[in-house]
């Protein structure tokens, strides 16, 4: 309750480097707010020499020394921006009660920790961005952002014209209506039966939950594309860095740009 009350003065953020200590060491790509919130609680971070247990804690991060462990975190580390092809089977995670596999079992150590916009479902592969950019993170994945996503999906049969119509229009999913669509037939090699839809949202397992509403059961689902990023040739776990050009590109997107 006391946090409760304490962050209520908080609301607006002072100008300048100031922010809320939780998001300090995801500024700084330390660790994820998560990380944070337990390493506050824990009595494991100090600001200026002092412990700091109040999570909404104003700090500068150009004035202040916020420390874990009594170790000074750095100073903002250079933005890293890395497009990830998700395997089928892995958690799209830091880490798993359960010990299984997450994505970052096959990425290497960066010199700063990056976070996946967005998720994949163990079952889904495909096209994830990953980035230590918090700000870019948080707008990608807002609901306004209205970025597209492409997915190819496999389904068990094929898929009707009135139930790609219906797709397209908007499918009522536990009381939420989703935003229209853009559904279409895609011929591939092996024979299976796939279609693409393309979606400027992303609910807990949407794409397989519009299909399951017409009675498709999903085999298969790929994220193609994320906004202007393609998956192209990039083989299941393996990842490449942002060019240039398609970061100019998510800025294009960006309100005000």
């Amino acid at each position: 309750m006391k946090e409760k009350q304490r962050s209520q003065g908080h609301e607006d953020a002072p100008p300048g480097t100031r922010v809320t200590l939780v998001r300090a060491f995801s500024k700084k790509g330390v660790g994820s707010r998560q990380q944070a919130r337990d390493w506050i609680l824990n009595g494991r971070v100090s600001v200026n020499g002092q412990l700091e247990h109040f999570l909404y804690a104003w700090v500068d991060l150009d004035q202040d020394v916020i420390a874990l462990d009594g170790q000074p975190i750095g100073k903002p580390p250079e933005k890293i921006y890395l497009l990830f092809h998700k395997p089928v089977g892995y958690l799209t995670t830091r880490m798993d009660q359960k010990k299984r596999k997450t994505i970052y079992d096959l990425l290497p150590a960066f010199a700063s920790w990056v976070f996946p916009v967005g998720r994949l479902d163990m079952d889904s592969e495909g096209a994830l961005l990953l980035t230590n950019d918090g700000p870019m993170g948080e707008w990608l994945i807002h609901p306004d952002s209205h970025v597209s996503k492409i997915y190819h999906v496999c389904l068990d049969r094929p898929l009707r014209e009135e139930d790609r119509l219906h797709l397209e229009a908007g499918v009522d999913l536990d009381g939420y209506r989703t935003k229209p669509a853009h559904v279409t037939l895609v011929k591939k090699s092996d024979d299976m039966f796939w279609a693409a839809i393309e979606i400027s949202e992303g609910k807990n397992r949407q794409v397989r939950r519009m299909f399951a509403a017409f009675g498709y059961q999903v085999i298969r689902l790929i994220r193609m594309q994320i906004g202007p990023l393609l998956l192209g040739e990039l083989g299941p776990g393996e990842w490449r860095p942002l060019t240039d050009d398609e970061l100019a590109l998510l800025e294009t997107l960006r309100p005000g740009k």
